[in-house]
């Protein structure tokens, strides 16, 4: 048994839930929601809870905080009657963040609530009475490494995290981590989770060590891939980072829904409910599950931009959680031009995005089909009809705004054909992970990375190639998708080739047409390639090629898709969709 079947089979059981969950709430609450982003009078840069390194803060002018924290609004069953309204399935709260300052009573440090501040409630014990109560699961997220009140663990920053000696560090480790651990462990009643973060200064020894008492004091928890060394029972995502497609195993993304992780009043970069939903539906979509986090204020208060929203987002499951909760990846290898895909068992659920007019066709779907039916009217069939591809009725006008599911109901398991093809509507996908590598053989390293993107690219040696099918022929826009791999950005100054058709196209990409797609912080980059005619239906092979890198770009060439869209406006309408938003006001630019 290779090595990825056994941690598969030795944490299945464990996962079993978090599969299904496919949706859960981050909490965000420390000492960092007093001061909100603003210290001695000047609002700070950055994210809230980093607060006392973006000001500068000295630790022990910092710890000062305890005194005045006395969160008299703080409801536990408030928050998880709130996850629970939102369709949330668990929730994983800050017992301990970098500050160093532990959310519940610890007996091996006093820089905790019930000893430190005048509040004296143990936070982590009420969330975890009030989450059973809901009946949601509950676990912990504890920093493990960073430790901004412990002068042998990591800092905020690069520079100070490495400044610890190892001696030092194992030291720390032994005195604060593992004993507040096995406080967390052993006092709140059975734990579903266990999130760890930034194991900078974090050995191999020392991760096995934790990963081992986890598995000892809690054997059904899960914990996280950032306890780092691959020891996770999951892969976590960047921060507000999602996936192109194409990541294999099981796999998070953690996302905020302004711009920062603890409450910061002056931050009100709110994002639109619907942009979450499809979010939530694009990483199910991929085989992943999104959780989505909240920072109440110093009060103990969720604040009413992320209640609105979260409560917005449950009443959109109440209808519409069949196509989300306990489902598979989609079957296709290709998102669609009007949204998304998701599978459980004899149903393929279609998660519209762009409500087409009159009806949706689909080209793949192999099994025969017994009903179609609509979430949000249950006891209407849709009609349709089946020849070279599938086409489904719709009523005039979608029945939610933002994303309108229809369930297909087959006969035997859903089957499809898993080539990439030209759908009906819109254009061509051609994503990383579905591409052939070449790789030069004294230059390697270029891959798919964790988000679906084809990064480390540094040698002009180096192609990718995909082989697709095209039903309606015709003359293409081709588009260039990359994605930055860090929340730093992309640059451009790359020179690529298409090749297609007998035809070469060159361009020097730009990194100026850049968006944040309504959710996540990593910027995407759109730069149209040029125009090719394909004549015929038929099978044909495009290849891509880098003629000059950037040695300035982290990652070097970085490349999330190839798109091929239909000359013509409503090609640029639905391309907004396929380019991961729905704004179609960037593709009006770039097919200028």
């Amino acid at each position: 048994m290779n090595r990825s079947r056994r941690k598969r089979s030795e944490s299945g059981d464990r996962l079993a839930w978090w599969r299904d969950a496919k949706f859960g709430m981050f909490i965000h609450w420390g000492l960092y929601a007093i001061p909100a982003g603003i210290w001695k009078g000047k609002a700070i840069e950055g994210i809230g809870e980093w607060i006392a390194f973006y000001a500068g803060i000295p630790p022990d002018e910092y710890a000062k905080l305890a005194t005045r924290f006395n969160p008299r609004q703080f409801d536990a069953d408030a928050w998880a009657n709130l996850a629970k309204a939102a369709g949330m399935k668990y929730m994983v709260f800050t017992a301990k963040h970098a500050d160093g300052f532990a959310m519940f009573q610890s007996r091996c440090s006093d820089y905790n609530v019930v000893d430190a501040t005048p509040y004296r409630r143990d936070i982590v014990a009420e969330l975890a009475k009030a989450c059973r109560k809901a009946g949601l699961r509950f676990g912990v997220y504890y920093s493990q490494d960073q430790d901004l009140h412990e002068p042998d663990a990591g800092g905020y920053s690069l520079k100070s995290a490495f400044a610890a000696s190892p001696e030092a560090y194992r030291a720390y480790t032994a005195r604060k981590v593992m004993p507040q651990l096995t406080e967390l462990l052993t006092r709140y009643g059975e734990l579903d989770l266990v999130w760890f973060d930034n194991p900078i200064n974090t050995t191999p020894e020392s991760a096995a060590a934790i990963k081992r008492l986890v598995r000892r004091l809690q054997p059904r928890a899960i914990v996280n891939g950032r306890i780092g060394f691959n020891l996770g029972d999951y892969r976590c995502l960047g921060d507000n980072q999602s996936s192109a497609g194409g990541v294999r195993g099981d796999w998070e993304s953690i996302a905020t829904m302004n711009d920062t992780w603890g409450y910061k009043q002056t931050d009100h970069n709110w994002k639109q409910t619907g942009d979450m939903l499809r979010t939530l539906v694009d990483i199910t979509s991929k085989g992943g599950t999104y959780m989505l986090n909240v920072g109440p204020t110093g009060a103990g208060v969720i604040p009413g931009e992320s209640s609105q929203r979260l409560r917005a987002m449950g009443r959109w499951l109440e209808v519409n959680g069949e196509a989300v909760y306990g489902t598979a990846p989609s079957p296709f290898p290709y998102d669609f031009a009007w949204g998304r895909a998701t599978v459980k068992a004899n149903t393929l659920y279609l998660h519209i995005f762009d409500w087409p007019k009159g009806a949706l066709c689909l080209k793949g779907l192999q099994s025969r089909v017994r009903r179609v039916r609509l979430l949000a009217d249950p006891k209407r069939e849709l009609s349709f009809t089946v020849g070279d591809a599938l086409t489904i009725a719709l009523p005039r006008r979608a029945p939610d705004r933002d994303v309108s599911v229809v369930a297909i109901d087959t006969v035997g398991a859903v089957q499809v054909d898993a080539s990439l093809q030209q759908q009906p509507v819109g254009g061509i996908a051609l994503p990383a992970h579905a591409g052939e590598l070449h790789i030069a053989e004294y230059w390697g390293g270029m891959r798919v990375g964790q988000g679906g993107c084809l990064s480390d690219w540094y040698s002009s040696d180096n192609r990718v190639a995909w082989r697709f099918r095209v039903c309606a022929p015709g003359e293409f826009d081709v588009l260039l998708q990359t994605k930055a791999v860090s929340m730093a950005g992309w640059l451009g100054g790359h020179r690529v080739e298409v090749a297609v058709a007998g035809r070469k196209l060159a361009k020097t990409l730009k990194a100026t047409a850049a968006e944040r797609d309504g959710s996540h912080h990593f910027p995407t980059y759109t730069n149209r390639i040029g125009t090719v005619r394909l004549e015929k239906a038929c099978q044909y092979t495009l290849e891509l090629r880098a003629l000059k890198i950037n040695p300035k770009a982290r990652g070097g060439l970085t490349a999330s898709a190839v798109w091929l869209v239909p000359k013509g406006a409503r090609a640029v309408r639905n391309a907004a969709a396929q380019v991961s938003t729905p704004r179609a006001k960037l593709l009006k630019s770039v097919l200028a």
